[in-house]
């Protein structure tokens, strides 16, 4: 039903390969369906399981895998007697499996706890999957404590739901509002409703995104009062609106903060540790949240910090896996290998033989030559197996000089950002501390660091206004390739950092393959690019036709209208309409006891549907909206040559 209505009820799909061997457990490789599909944050189905199999035959052949040799299949339930419903294994446990999931990603990255170490870990996003979990439970979120040979799992507050509904408010992606309140001076004082906020509301489950919404738009109305925006100097890239908005998510931003450290206050005192023998895990799209995570490794002295390059939804099949093998095995061994999981990217011949009139010459890197690319312009850097996650780690990236603002300038023209978004860092290790005041490892770049004032005047291109930066470390062992271009670079500069960013266009998922590469340089009018172990040099780019990312491996998710006929004789054969039929699908309540295959049932879905509507008024604007967003995005997808089950998506 996702497929035929083109909605959906997950987000972000991904699939991971393991191998068991004895007490021996390997992670070997890690596809995120968007990296495949183009579409990002994929969330569209597939017709059948026929689809369904070819496509997980061709990921498979990357690792010179086939499906006859796959043991056993862990996941979603309900999907066929031979897959496993891993879920069950946490049924006692009362609490959502999909945050059970997110919780076990992080805990157990450097293996099961031992006596003498503990891990503390928070599950804390924006909610459960509304597929398999109750959202009319009243704790959403999981917080885990491992460890003295055992494991225990409670409820916890999540500030997810904050930074939804400013997402929803503002029509803007939670990690540009995080980066948005360092942006601007503009602040006002709140104390009194900071307080109020945090001695009124517990973020749990449903309610908190109902109370984050108030809580959002009381913050912008107060804000909107107070702030004198005449007062603040103009920035690159801000309106006035941009400086109320600032304002907004600094409050959002403390709010949350505060929220995640009653949640290790409360557990700290109840289970009795001692934050210098405890590892904190973090897990969840929340935790892609740099600055509290910092925050509370600074504040409460934690051992190290445990969170996944994946730490959002493209780290459910790392949880289920880790999860099910903490449930079924009474000891095992496993550390998680890295960021560098996905796939090789392929050989560049093949991508030379599609835009080959545009390169005029290829030659094996020199690194040398490789800096001074980098200080006359940005260039893209696609090298090794992809890493995992939503940011760029090295592998996928677009490289430039942080010693030059106005390669940042570049950077964001060419990826359609606001101007006054910094570039991220990737330093050297060894050199870290001499860049960042408190800084330590950081290999996902999921911590936030101030820069030393010496950084801060000859690398003003990674820095946001506060002195902070998005940290990314990389050691010689990590990846060789890329600490020897840092070395280069510091030889040349005295500078042991690079400015990385994804190499993605707005609205495109990072690229996976070299030719997805080439056609952003000919788009772009790029004229170097380091490719597969390559020097890559183009021209003529002006003359390129292609005005759009290129299809990548999945890019068709139609069905024939025979199979389409089928589909909707089969799944709804009545046709329940638009926004009814997607909140059918996304709410477990709604669809209880009813079968639309009843023609007689449908006034009491669509019933039921508008009164659920009625009660969460905070869900009902977006509900309401979603069809007509959908039918703008995938009307923006087919014309990239998309194809999709329906021709008219706004049927």
């Amino acid at each position: 039903m996702p497929f035929l209505n083109n909605s959906w009820t997950r987000h972000d799909n991904n699939i991971s390969l393991w191998r068991k061997s004895g007490s021996q457990v390997s992670l070997l490789h890690y596809w995120e369906l968007e990296r495949f599909s183009g579409i990002k944050h994929h969330a569209f189905g597939v017709a059948d399981r026929e689809q369904a199999t070819r496509m997980l035959d061709s990921l498979l052949g990357d690792a010179a895998v086939r499906m006859s040799d796959i043991v056993e299949v862990w996941g979603t339930p309900d999907v066929g007697e031979q897959y496993s419903n891993a879920a069950e294994w946490y049924a006692d446990v009362a609490l959502p499996y999909h945050s059970i999931c997110h919780l076990f990603s992080a805990a157990l990255l450097d293996g099961q706890p031992s006596q003498d170490r503990m891990v503390l870990g928070f599950a804390v996003d924006g909610g459960p999957d509304t597929v398999i979990d109750d959202p009319d439970d009243v704790h959403w979120y999981v917080g885990g404590v491992f460890g003295r040979g055992s494991a225990e799992f409670f409820p916890v507050e999540s500030p997810g739901p904050l930074y939804n509904m400013a997402a929803r408010r503002y029509n803007l992606e939670e990690g540009t509002l995080m980066a948005l309140a360092g942006a601007s001076p503009a602040h006002v004082e709140l104390p009194e409703l900071q307080a109020e906020v945090l001695s009124g509301v517990r973020f749990y489950g449903r309610t908190a995104f109902s109370d984050s919404a108030e809580i959002v738009e009381l913050i912008e109305s107060t804000v909107q009062r107070r702030l004198r925006v005449a007062d603040l100097p103009p920035l690159d890239g801000l309106e006035d609106r941009g400086h109320v908005l600032s304002a907004v998510m600094k409050h959002v931003q403390a709010i949350s903060t505060a929220v995640m450290e009653r949640n290790v206050e409360e557990t700290l005192a109840r289970c009795d540790l001692d934050p210098r023998e405890t590892d904190l895990a973090m897990a969840g799209g929340y935790a892609l949240n740099c600055p509290t995570n910092s925050h509370l490794m600074r504040r409460y002295g934690f051992r190290r910090l445990l969170a996944p390059p994946c730490a959002n939804d493209s780290g459910q099949s790392l949880g289920i896996g880790l999860a099910t093998f903490h449930a079924r095995l009474e000891n095992f061994e496993f550390r998680f290998p890295g960021a560098y999981l996905g796939s090789q990217q392929h050989s560049l011949e093949g991508a030379l033989d599609r835009y080959g009139d545009y390169v005029t010459d290829t030659r094996p890197i020199d690194l040398d030559e490789a800096v001074r690319d980098i200080r006359r312009g940005p260039i893209p850097w696609v090298n090794g197996r992809a890493e995992l996650g939503p940011r760029a780690l090295g592998n996928r990236s677009l490289f430039c000089d942080p010693t030059r603002t106005v390669a940042k300038n570049q950077v964001n023209r060419l990826k359609g950002r606001q101007n006054w978004r910094p570039v991220a860092p990737v330093v050297m290790a060894d050199r870290v501390t001499e860049c960042f005041d408190d800084a330590r490892a950081s290999p996902y770049m999921l911590e936030t660091f101030v820069a030393t004032s010496e950084t801060a005047t000859r690398a003003p291109a990674i820095v946001h206004l506060d002195g902070s930066a998005r940290v990314q470390t990389v050691d010689e062992q990590q990846n060789p390739l890329l600490y020897q271009l840092l070395a280069r670079f510091d030889a040349v500069t005295g500078v042991p950092i690079l400015g990385n960013t994804s190499l993605n266009d707005k609205g495109e998922p990072i690229v996976q393959d070299v030719g997805d590469a080439i056609n952003f340089c000919l788009r772009k009018g790029l004229s170097v690019a380091y490719l597969a172990g390559f020097r890559v040099e183009f021209a003529n780019g002006n003359s390129f036709p292609e005005t759009v990312p290129a299809l990548r491996r999945f890019s068709d998710f139609s069905a024939s209208a025979e199979k389409l006929a089928e589909l909707t004789a089969k799944y709804n054969p009545f046709s329940l309409d638009g926004y009814h039929l997607l909140v059918w699908l996304r709410v477990p309540e709604v669809r209880h006891g009813l079968d639309l295959h009843d023609s007689t049932h449908l006034p009491t879905a669509r019933r039921r549907v508008d009164d659920w509507l009625a009660r969460y008024p905070s869900d009902r604007e977006w509900y309401l909206a979603a069809p007509d967003d959908l039918a703008r995005y995938l009307k923006d997808l087919q014309a990239r040559g998309f194809q999709f089950g329906q021709t008219d998506p706004a049927e």
